[in-house]
């Protein structure tokens, strides 16, 4: 048999575990359970670097939807969209942001205190009220570290922009507030000092407003999107979006490329542009607002995406309507009779996430979630000393190739055998490792690998005058063998099988497979006696006799 190949150094372990997909946490978490070694690498500060620079953009991993006023608040929760369970909801009123690994929800404290909660770390602070007195309002949350690439920013500073329509002046305000300063900003009206807003005022009145003459600028209850500096929201008519400039502190408006449809939504186009998005007839329709070298703007259309056949329905007359999108990643929410999706608009690629509701303005959850990340429950501020600028933009490599099936073997094979616990654990890890490690190939590469079976268990005999032990096999390992059948005595343990003396006869048991084979008495009446079992199969290495043919021999023993 050839040497063994030099051990697998930590390096070539972390590049398998790199393609574990973050969309599916439980599998990174069921890794760093397989042994200490595995469980030192997943935690390690630099692999967690290079696990969010290898898969670029945080995955999904829950989400919470707001509904129009007269549709109701839905259930106060986040949603899990994984099998890996983040920290415990807050008790909660209404959801209004999820952004930067943070989710902004109305507590029940007052008219309008809001809390920011991370439901990775599980950290919570308490924003006090912005001082508006609020008809109908939204919200945005975003990270303030400059030149945060919003892959990890768990614990540091942050912003919200508060945006309402005022109850006593009906008109809408915006003010921002700093996690740093622990204060509001002098709140911004969008009034007639914007020349867009008294356009659009008129518009309204002339078209919708009661006798001509009143008009309230309703802001909707709809996520908005944040590009930069700039923060958009819409208004209830004519989809009208309000343009907010935190780090100038003004606000404008924007016509929309469509004042009719009812269900729309705001996103980052990958060129950073404002994107607009709406389903009319099947048809995906995405805009995006063009600014020229002079400042001026104007909507252009990038694509048409036919949807028909792509998104599940359940009555072929029932309609699809956006609800929502997901900053970075090029996906858009979709809603049918069927339930809710998403929808990539890169490769086409359609997901279920939930069942059929009453869906209007999803609030995606998007966070890199490892075993570093969970145990920073432990420090529920692990950043909050990170200074703004601390990290700067990297530059992504292109992604390595796929890790093919023998690369993956090949680490496994170092698995320890006298704690195959690792090797059953890595099973659950996913599919693939499954696939792997069942293959019978990999079977038989693991035994010539290690080359001696390793000790699983042991059972024991005694001199006639100290009495028999209990009779049982007692492991040596956390996993479970198969249940000790009923005997009276062991006799011997070889190549796999355990002889023992039963009542009557012998039984030849494996508590790998849990096979029994019922020997029938030698026919010779022995006071003292012992005997062995063993392979009878020529050449065999006796590595894996499970289910082979056996021979036992039985001697008279003197009793001394």
């Amino acid at each position: 048999m050839a040497p063994p190949p030099p051990e697998l150094i930590d390096d070539v372990a972390a590049e398998i575990f790199l393609r574990l997909p973050p969309d599916e946490p439980e599998h990174l978490f069921r890794t760093s359970l397989v042994c200490k070694t595995w469980l030192r690498i997943v935690t390690d500060p630099d692999f967690r670097r290079r696990y969010r620079a290898f898969h670029r953009a945080p995955p999904l991993l829950g989400y919470i939807q707001r509904r129009q006023v007269m549709e109701g608040d839905p259930d106060p929760r986040l949603v899990p969209t994984t099998a890996v369970p983040l920290t415990p909801n807050p008790s909660f009123r209404r959801a209004l942001d999820c952004r930067h690994g943070r989710v902004l929800v109305h507590v029940y404290r007052g008219r309008g205190h809001l809390l920011v909660w991370d439901p990775v770390t599980g950290d919570q602070q308490l924003v006090p009220d912005a001082g508006i007195q609020w008809l109908i309002y939204s919200a945005a949350v975003f990270c303030a570290v400059s030149g945060c690439d919003h892959t990890d920013c768990h614990g540091g500073p942050f912003r919200v922009v508060f945006i309402a329509t005022d109850d006593r002046e009906e008109l809408v305000k915006v003010t921002v507030y700093s996690s740093e300063t622990g204060v509001w900003s002098k709140p911004v009206t969008l009034d007639s000092g914007c020349e867009a807003y008294v356009q659009h005022e008129k518009d309204a009145r002339d078209n919708g407003g009661v006798l001509g003459m009143f008009y309230t600028p309703y802001v909707k209850p709809r996520r908005g999107a944040v590009i930069g500096d700039e923060i958009y929201f819409t208004l209830s008519w004519a989809n009208a979006i309000v343009k907010y400039d935190w780090g100038k502190n003004c606000v404008s408006i924007v016509n929309s490329p469509s004042r009719d449809a009812y269900y729309i939504s705001l996103m980052e186009m990958e060129d950073g542009a404002l994107g607009f998005c709406y389903i009319q007839d099947w048809n995906l329709y995405l805009w995006s607002w063009k600014v020229s070298s002079d400042g001026a703007g104007e909507w252009v259309q990038s694509r048409v995406i036919e949807l028909k056949g792509m998104i599940p329905v359940a009555n072929p007359d029932d309609a699809a309507v956006v609800v929502g999108s997901a900053e970075g990643v090029g996906v858009i929410f979709v809603s049918t009779d069927a339930g809710l999706f998403s929808f990539e608009l890169k490769s086409g690629r359609v997901r279920k996430v939930d069942e059929r509701e009453v869906y209007f303005s999803i609030l995606p959850y998007m966070s890199f979630y490892t075993p570093a990340s969970a145990q920073n429950t432990l420090n529920p501020h692990p950043n909050l000393h990170r200074r703004p600028g601390a990290e700067r933009p990297r530059t992504m490599a292109p992604p390595p190739p796929e890790l093919n099936d023998d690369t993956i073997a090949e680490i496994l094979l170092r698995l320890p055998p006298d704690e195959p616990e690792h090797l059953f654990r890595a099973s659950l890890v996913c599919k693939r490792w499954l696939r792997v490690l069942t293959d019978p190939v990999f079977r038989r590469c693991y035994r010539a690998f290690h080359r001696a079976p390793p000790l699983l268990a042991y059972i024991q005999r005694r001199l006639a005058i100290q009495g028999d032990p209990e009779p049982r096999l007692i492991p040596t390992t956390a996993v479970p063998l198969a249940p000790n059948p009923s005997f009276a005595r062991a006799l011997d343990c070889h190549h796999g099988c355990v002889l023992l003396r039963a009542n009557p006869g012998l039984i030849v048991w494996d508590p790998i497979t849990g096979d029994q084979k019922c020997v029938s008495d030698a026919g010779v009446d022995w006071p003292f006696y012992s005997a062995a079992v063993f392979c009878a199969v020529s050449g065999c290495q006796h590595i894996d006799c499970h289910g082979g043919p056996f021979c036992w021999h039985r001697r008279p023993r003197e009793n001394r």
